[in-house]
């Protein structure tokens, strides 16, 4: 991947970002720490903000869709579907990053996420 630092491209390692590489855009700042002309350590900043391409179906939702479909073959809704007392859902962001989000998330929405760890903070308003 490439960053902008002191107004030069960088070539960085995925690696140095660790899972938080996936949500790394153009324009967001990454912080380093270099020795020489090596790289050290890279990290974003504590939350990114990105837009949802596309939600799927809140754990709501898939119970009431099992119920209609006899629920024959689906996966029961778990404790993973849950944060905080709400269900949740998968989204895809516009970078192809997937996280898991409250069910009144919609498409084109815009999110704020913690790239270290992948957490949905809050929606923008």
């Amino acid at each position: 991947m490439c960053v902008l630092a002191h107004a030069q491209q960088l070539e960085l390692a995925d690696s140095l970002l660790g899972p938080a590489a996936a949500f790394l855009t153009e324009g967001v700042q990454v912080t380093t720490s270099s020795f020489g002309s090596e790289v050290l350590t890279a990290r974003l900043p504590e939350q990114v903000e990105l837009a949802v391409q596309s939600c799927g179906p809140s754990a709501k939702a898939r119970a009431r869709d099992a119920g209609a479909r006899q629920a024959a073959h689906l996966t029961p809704i778990s404790q993973n579907d849950r944060i905080d007392g709400k269900q949740l859902k998968a989204a895809t962001l516009v970078n192809g990053a997937l996280v898991q989000v409250p069910g009144y998330v919609k498409d084109g929405d815009v999110l704020v996420i913690k790239p270290a760890t992948g957490e949905f903070v809050r929606r923008r308003l």
